[in-house]
């Protein structure tokens, strides 16, 4: 096959790698298809997840940052790269790229993006974005489980106990059960 067809393939096994937690079979599938596409967004954003789960950092935001260069109006590759950012503390910058994907209207999911914007608000004790991005995760869909929950879990940390109440009991209508619920 073509090499940007091998790409996808190798890209296909190194992701079900991956999946599986079969971390040196991923690798050798993703750089695979690197190799024959050095040019595929897609690659380096997997890449970018896989050097995550590594644990070496310097390569997955190089990876994640390559993959928004070659496809920079990619809503999914601006939210997967800001819930990277967040987990590496870089709060104010993975916020603001979650927001840039939220706000593309041609995303199929801006409710996502809303919810890692506010999550990543949340964690760094930013609790009036954290709300403001949840509610908006609410706006977008207004029975989306995970921005419910959060949202009664916010309500509850700021003792607004009658709202966190309605919150879980919408959560509860459409999430399940669980020990934190």
């Amino acid at each position: 096959p073509k090499p940007e067809r091998a790409a996808e393939i190798n890209l296909e096994l190194g992701v079900e790698h991956l999946r599986k937690g079969n971390l040196q079979q991923a690798k050798e599938k993703i750089d695979r298809s690197l190799e024959q596409n050095p040019r595929y967004g897609r690659a380096h954003l997997v890449a970018g997840m896989l050097y995550n789960r590594l644990g070496d950092q310097r390569k997955a935001e190089s990876h994640y940052e390559r993959a928004i260069s070659l496809e920079p109006k990619n809503p999914e590759f601006k939210n997967n790269y800001a819930v990277y950012l967040c987990q590496q503390k870089k709060y104010d910058k993975g916020q603001k790229i979650a927001l840039e994907a939220a706000a593309d209207p041609l995303y199929k999911t801006p409710e996502v993006a809303y919810l890692n914007a506010g999550n990543c608000a949340l964690n760094a004790d930013n609790l009036k974005g954290a709300e403001e991005n949840l509610r908006k995760a609410l706006a977008v869909k207004p029975k989306f489980g995970e921005a419910l929950f959060q949202m009664a879990e916010l309500e509850y940390r700021q003792t607004e106990y009658m709202s966190a109440r309605a919150f879980l009991e919408r959560y509860l209508e459409v999430g399940r059960t669980s020990p934190a619920t």
